[in-house]
């Protein structure tokens, strides 16, 4: 194989792995909304149970405690998955660079601190983040709706 083909293979497995960190990217958040979406329905529910009368205060507290350190520790895994991604999509745009260097003998600039502003996964670490933060600040309120009897 001669290198220009070599070159234009290697060009090809960089943007196609760039592609699959993208859709990877998507199906994290949709696990997010996933989680936001059940973790907001069992509080919902437990609160009503103890509200009804179906359950205790304890068990419920109890329920809604397991909740929060379930969700957080799914979104702890989102953000650490989000961030390797990060770190992935910039090693591959290296090799991209590295690659129309060798051909073209000069490369597209490379990303600077202002190009975080323009990354999606930016905002979904911010809204995760700002999420998981709203949901340590409600938690208290969360249990004290558990105790009303």
């Amino acid at each position: 194989m001669n290198t220009e083909a070599f070159l234009l293979e290697r060009y090809k497995y960089i943007l196609e792995q760039k592609r699959s960190l993208n859709a990877a990217t998507f199906k994290i958040v949709s696990i997010l909304q996933l989680i936001v979406a059940a973790v907001a329905t069992a509080n919902f529910s437990i609160i009503k149970a103890v509200q009804s009368g179906e359950i205790d205060s304890d068990a419920a507290r109890l329920a809604v405690l397991f909740c929060f350190v379930g969700s957080i520790f799914v979104i702890l895994a989102c953000l650490l998955s989000l961030v390797g991604g990060l770190a992935s999509w910039l090693k591959y745009r290296r090799d991209e660079a590295a690659v129309e260097m060798q051909v073209h003998g000069a490369a597209r600039p490379a990303p600077n601190f202002a190009s975080i502003f323009r990354w999606y996964e930016t905002y979904i670490i911010l809204a995760a983040v700002v999420g998981a933060a709203g949901y340590c600040l409600a938690l208290p309120s969360i249990i004290a709706l558990c105790q009303q009897s």
